[in-house]
C-alpha cells in the first residue's frame, strides 16, 4: 500500500508549505522596497529561514543524511573513514568541530553555505529577473534536494554563485571556482563545460572570447596531459565506473523530464531574445538551462545518474525568473502561470511521496 505522506504527516506538510510562502513573500518585499538596509535584512532572513530549517533537521530527514552524520562523526573523532575521498567536507567537518562539536553543527554550516550562495546569486540578478519567482522555483523544486547529497550541493552552490564570472567573461576565475567546488564533489569538473558553452552562445562576438578559445586550442595538448595526470591522482573514472557497470533502471515513466523539455522548447519558440532587457544574457542563460535538461535526461531513467545535471539545471531558477520580466507581457503571464503551476504540482508530488526522504520533518532534538 502506497503511503500518502501529506495526509499522514500534515504538520510536516504545513512546515514545507510555510517555508515556500514565507520566503517568497520576503523576496517579494525585498524586491519592491527601495531602502537597501531593509532589502539586505529581508534577504538575510530568507537565508536564515532556509538554513535553520535545513540545518536543524534530524538524521532521518533526507535520503542519506544519516550516512553523512556517521561520516562527519568519524572525521571529527579521527576514526578511519576513506569514503568520500574528496577533502572538502572532511576539512569543513573538522573546522566546524573547533567551533561547536558534533555533526549537527556541521550540517547547519553546510545548509548556510548552500542556501546563502544560491540566494545571494539570485539576489545579484534582481535587475534581470523576478527575484521572488526565482525563490519560489528554488523552494518548490530544489530546496528539498539539498537535504540529501550535501557534498554535491555545496559544489553546485559554489559553481552557481561563481557563474557571475562567466557572464563577465572572467573564465579563468570561474575555472578556479570549479576546482574549489571539486574539492567537495569530483563531478563538479563537469562545470568546466560552461565557459565553452558560453562562448558558443555568444558566437564569439567578444574579442576576449576569441582570444581565450584560440589559447585553449593552442594549449590543448598540455591541458589533455594535465587531465590525464589529475585523473591518475584522483581516479575519478574508477570511482564512478560502478554507476555504469551496475545500471539500475528507474521505475519512472520520465514524464517530468519530457514536460520540462516541452516547456524548454516552447520558451525557445515563443520568446524572442529582443523581448528581454538584456537579450545576450537571456540567450546565454537559456543555453545553459536547456543543456541541463539534455544532460539530466538519462537521470530520469537511470537512478545513478539522477544528479549529474544539477550543475546546469539549477540555472532553471534564473531562466524561469527571466520569463517573468519579459517585455511580452501576455506571453510572460501565460508561461509564468504554466511554470508556477507545474512547479507547485511537482512540489506536492514530492511531499506526498517523500521523494527526497524529507517527510516527515523531524528536528534533531526529537
Amino acid at each position: 500500500m502506497t503511503i500518502n505522506y501529506i495526509t499522514n504527516y500534515p504538520f510536516s506538510t504545513f512546515l514545507y508549505i510555510s517555508i515556500v510562502i514565507i520566503t517568497t513573500l520576503l523576496s517579494s518585499i525585498a524586491s519592491r522596497i527601495s531602502k537597501k538596509n531593509i532589502q539586505i535584512i529581508m534577504v538575510l532572513f530568507i537565508v536564515l529561514i532556509l538554513s535553520l530549517f535545513s540545518g536543524f533537521r534530524g538524521a532521518s530527514v533526507g535520503t542519506d543524511t544519516v550516512r553523512y552524520f556517521n561520516h562527519i562523526f568519524n572525521w571529527q573523532n579521527n576514526i578511519a573513514n576513506i569514503y568520500p575521498t574528496e577533502p572538502g567536507l572532511r576539512f569543513l567537518s573538522k573546522f566546524s568541530n573547533l567551533i561547536v562539536q558534533g555533526p549537527q553543527f556541521t550540517i547547519l554550516v553546510v545548509a548556510v553555505i548552500t542556501n546563502a550562495l544560491i540566494v545571494f546569486r539570485l539576489w545579484t540578478l534582481r535587475s534581470y529577473i523576478s527575484f521572488s519567482f526565482a525563490i519560489f522555483i528554488y523552494t518548490t523544486t530544489y530546496y528539498a534536494m539539498t537535504f540529501s547529497g550535501i557534498r554535491q550541493w555545496i559544489a553546485v552552490a559554489i559553481i552557481f554563485f561563481g557563474s557571475k564570472y562567466i557572464f563577465k567573461l572572467k573564465y579563468v576565475k570561474f575555472s578556479i571556482i570549479v576546482l574549489i567546488a571539486s574539492l567537495f564533489h569530483n563531478t563538479a569538473i563537469l562545470a568546466l563545460i560552461l565557459p565553452i558553452l558560453d562562448m558558443l552562445s555568444s558566437k564569439f562576438k567578444y574579442k576576449k572570447q576569441r582570444l581565450i578559445f584560440a589559447l585553449l586550442i593552442f594549449l590543448s595538448p598540455l591541458l589533455l596531459g594535465g587531465i590525464i595526470i589529475i585523473e591518475s591522482k584522483i581516479n575519478l573514472l574508477n570511482q564512478y565506473s560502478g554507476y555504469f557497470k551496475n545500471i539500475n533502471w528507474s521505475n519512472s515513466t520520465g514524464i517530468v523530464i519530457w514536460v520540462k523539455l516541452i516547456i524548454g522548447l516552447l520558451l525557445y519558440l515563443f520568446f524572442n531574445k529582443k523581448k528581454f532587457y538584456d537579450p545576450d544574457f537571456y540567450v546565454r542563460i537559456y543555453n545553459v538551462y536547456f543543456c541541463g535538461l539534455l544532460i539530466s535526461l538519462p537521470g530520469f531513467y537511470i537512478l545513478n545518474l539522477s544528479r549529474i545535471g544539477l550543475y546546469f539545471t539549477i540555472f532553471e531558477t534564473i531562466m524561469f525568473a527571466l520569463i517573468v520580466k519579459s517585455k511580452d507581457k501576455m506571453r510572460s503571464l501565460f508561461f509564468t502561470i504554466i511554470i508556477g503551476t507545474f512547479s507547485t504540482l511537482l512540489f506536492i508530488l514530492e511531499l506526498s511521496g517523500s521523494g527526497r526522504g524529507h517527510v516527515p520533518y523531524i528536528p534533531f532534538w526529537k
